[in-house]
């Protein structure tokens, strides 16, 4: 299992899909939050469609202190700020610049955010997975919370998200590599916690009749879990799963994405034990 890989790495994780079949390997990729738990929200929802024309997804966080908290991981995030970002339009990829595609979305739980438009494995994932069922139209945001966002617009406009070697007395140093050791000193201050929304929005038709299902994830703090952040949707899914494996669970062989293969409501459960409630059109159903 891993917790998601870049597009050209996921096609070729699902060319060994029938290798991995034969050898009766399970090998899922995208076990995390987004990917992961918004994919097994999407698998729930397709099954009360009968056609999907349009998928948006993404995230959305908060802290109870306006402060600068180092993110899961600085580089990725300062990625997928700069890095093109993947849409699927009309079934075919079209690529955006992140920055020059943002704007202002409300989520429950979490409030008005900005939002921007970033790369995601999801973008290929559900296109394989549901484009026979009609997928058009795919677009994943990432929502920072004000304090965040301006620091992160902060360190790449001084050339912190750079790669490129600068000399440093005789040294060769990459600045997003001197940003990611740097902010390994960073302290979080005491008190602090995170939330988080993470949504996936579905449309398209059922028996002839327009279908609109919003599903969301939220994931308040976990007491004894604080100095996680909201990183812990991302690695209790794969302690999740893992565990559904090694008990039988999952049957599904090869390598694949969690759009397949994983029950709904299982999982589900197992997330509502950890206080992370799946909403689907407000309506709690965990």
């Amino acid at each position: 299992m891993d917790l998601g890989s870049e597009i050209p790495v996921t096609k070729k994780q699902f060319s060994l899909n029938n290798i991995m079949k034969r050898k009766n390997i399970v090998g899922i990729t995208g076990i995390g939050s987004v990917p992961g738990i918004g994919n097994i929200m999407l698998r729930y929802a397709s099954e009360k469609f009968d056609k999907i024309e349009n998928i948006n997804l993404g995230f959305a966080w908060d802290s109870n202190m306006k402060e600068f908290v180092v993110p899961f991981s600085i580089e990725s995030v300062l990625e997928e700020f700069t890095d093109r970002a993947p849409i699927v339009e009309n079934k075919h990829f079209k690529y955006k610049n992140p920055l020059s595609n943002v704007n202002k979305r409300y989520h429950r739980y979490i409030g008005v955010e900005k939002e921007l438009l970033v790369r995601h494995p999801e973008q290929y994932t559900f296109l394989h997975y549901f484009g026979k069922k009609g997928l058009k139209n795919i677009k994943f945001y990432a929502g920072f919370p004000e304090h965040s966002f301006e620091m992160i617009l902060s360190l790449i406009k001084i050339g912190f998200a750079s790669k490129k070697e600068i000399n440093y007395f005789g040294t060769k140093i990459k600045p997003i590599n001197f940003l990611t050791q740097m902010l390994k000193e960073l302290n979080m201050p005491k008190g602090y916690t995170e939330k988080e929304n993470l949504w996936v929005h579905i449309t398209g038709t059922k028996n002839g009749k327009r279908k609109d299902i919003m599903v969301q994830c939220l994931v308040p703090p976990l007491r004894g879990w604080e100095s996680s952040g909201c990183n812990i949707d991302t690695g209790f899914p794969a302690s999740i799963l893992a565990q559904m494996i090694k008990k039988g669970v999952i049957t599904e062989k090869g390598c694949f994405s969690p759009e397949i293969g994983v029950s709904p409501s299982i999982f589900f459960g197992e997330l509502r034990k950890k206080k992370m409630r799946i909403y689907e059109n407000g309506k709690i159903i965990n």
